[in-house]
């Protein structure tokens, strides 16, 4: 029992720049145990969300189950540098330069991708533009796939009709990446969905 909460306590900074931005990322690893290789899995969070909001007992209970769990905090959101991307390409790219610091680890030998709700726009983006990335599996939990799925709730800032912004949403819509995904993928999604109830 006591290696397993020594496991739980661990969390390691992670020395992440996105290489678009040049932003400086918050980015954690947890139940990272020395000398131990464990797959990971990076949470891409929900919204306009940040991995450093996430409760601590969620690290607690992947780390139990033998996997290391990585938060970050996309640009430009809660302890990130940078400007806010709404899960576009640099935000992809953040998830890309996460991901690729995770795989460095000796302490990783997998690294698997979840995102929640609207984290399904830099999750998906990323997976699909870069193919060539061993992305051990992607675990999509009730992601919005296209514009009008996702509504207007986050995106009324400065823009009169967010669905009808063509260029905004050719990089946002889970929908036209799915297609080019090579990793294996799973969608999670409950009868009664999370925010359309």
């Amino acid at each position: 029992m006591l290696p397993l909460l020594l496991a739980l306590c661990l969390q390691d900074a992670v020395d992440v720049t996105n290489p678009s931005s040049g932003a400086k990322l918050w980015v954690r690893m947890h139940g990272a145990e020395s000398g131990k290789k464990r797959p990971a899995v990076i949470l891409v969070p929900g919204g306009l969300g940040c991995g450093s909001q996430q409760p601590p007992r969620l690290a607690e209970e992947v780390a139990a189950k033998g996997m290391i769990l990585v938060l970050y905090d996309p640009d430009g959101r809660g302890r990130s540098e940078g400007r806010e991307d709404f899960n576009g390409k640099v935000h992809q790219d953040a998830l890309l330069a996460v991901f690729r610091a995770v795989r460095k680890s000796d302490r990783v030998d997998r690294v698997g991708i979840v995102s929640l709700s609207f984290g399904i726009a830099a999750a998906s983006g990323m997976v699909a533009r870069y193919p060539d990335e061993p992305v051990a599996f992607y675990i999509d939990w009730e992601g919005p796939c296209d514009r009008n799925y996702i509504g207007t709730r986050i995106f009324t800032r400065g823009r009169s009709s967010p669905t009808l912004d063509e260029e905004f949403w050719k990089e946002r819509e889970a929908v036209r990446y799915a297609p080019q995904f090579r990793c294996p993928y799973l969608r999670i999604q409950g009868e009664s969905d999370h925010v359309h109830k």
